[in-house]
């Protein structure tokens, strides 16, 4: 059987400790990363996503220790690579366009906020309305009314 490794344990120890403070600084990097924490499962699955997930079992099937090692290296690097491209195309990093603001507000298009307080009374239906009444913000002005819940 062939090695693919042919490095001594004292080289293997300097890899270990390079791939170590990699990972420490990639932990408090700004880098963007994708977390993998927008899958909607109560979506539909196109059968093209099927088959690619079983062709990508077959394949790290083929070779799990080399073809997960190369899958964590690409994910590894690919932080770093998209801010690199970001920084080349002259886009900031999320983090500085908004002040350190809310990420998930900050990527809201910027048409679709509200100058308003959010507890204006325009932004919740039925507000200021009284049981059996009209008051401000009822819709009576349009022709539509609304139900205080």
């Amino acid at each position: 059987e062939a090695r693919w490794i042919s490095a001594s344990g004292a080289d293997l120890g300097w890899l270990a400790w390079i791939i170590t403070v990699y990972a420490g600084v990639t932990m408090v990097s700004n880098s963007p990363f994708y977390s993998f924490k927008d899958n909607n499962t109560k979506l539909s699955v196109p059968f093209i996503f099927q088959i690619l997930l079983v062709l990508g079992l077959v394949l790290i099937s083929s070779d799990p220790p080399l073809v997960l090692f190369s899958l964590f290296v690409v994910y590894g690097l690919s932080g770093h690579a998209l801010a690199l491209w970001r920084w080349s195309r002259g886009v900031p990093a999320l983090w500085k366009a908004v002040g350190l603001a809310d990420v998930e507000s900050a990527r809201a298009p910027l048409d679709s906020r509200s100058n308003a307080p959010p507890d204006s009374s325009r932004d919740r239906p039925g507000a200021g309305v009284e049981p059996g009444g009209s008051g401000p913000g009822d819709g009576a002005e349009s022709g539509r009314t609304t139900t205080p819940r």
